[in-house]
C-alpha cells in the first residue's frame, strides 16, 4: 500500500484535517454519498472529511485494498444515531502520489441525509 494511502487512512480515521489535506492534489474532487456533483478544493474537502470522524461514533478503519490502476479502497465503520454504518472510500492516486479523486459510499444509504446534516452542523460550529 502506498504511503499516501496509509497517511490518508490514518488521518481520515482520526479526523486530522491538515494530514488529510497533505495527501490531496490541488485538483482534488470528492463525491460524497448521495451527491450529484463533487466537492472540490483541498480546504473544503479536508474539512468535510475530517468532520465525519467527529460525528460518527466509534469511527474506525477496518481494512484497505489496492484495487489496481492507482485506485485504493478503504472500509470504515462506526455508528450514527445508534445505527451501525459502513463508509467506503474509493481513492485515486495521481502521478505525483497525491489523491486527486475520492468517491464515498455509505451503507445503509438512508443515513446519508442525517450524516450530511450532522457534518454541516459541525462545520458551522468549527467556522464560528
Amino acid at each position: 500500500m502506498s504511503n499516501t494511502i496509509q497517511t490518508y487512512a490514518s488521518a481520515v480515521e482520526a479526523g486530522h484535517i491538515q494530514e488529510i489535506a497533505a495527501t490531496f492534489s490541488t485538483a482534488i474532487k470528492v463525491m460524497p454519498p448521495g451527491a450529484n456533483q463533487p466537492n472540490e478544493g483541498k480546504e473544503k474537502t479536508s474539512m468535510m472529511l475530517s468532520t465525519v470522524a467527529a460525528v460518527i461514533d466509534g469511527y474506525k478503519l477496518i481494512r484497505t485494498y489496492d484495487a489496481g490502476d492507482n485506485w485504493h479502497t478503504l472500509l470504515l465503520e462506526g455508528s450514527l444515531d445508534g445505527t451501525s454504518l459502513q463508509i467506503i472510500d474509493q481513492v485515486h492516486i495521481d502521478e505525483n502520489d497525491l489523491i486527486d479523486h475520492v468517491d464515498i459510499f455509505l451503507r445503509p444509504a438512508f443515513l446519508a441525509e442525517s450524516l450530511l446534516g450532522k457534518v454541516t452542523e459541525e462545520i458551522k460550529k468549527r467556522m464560528a
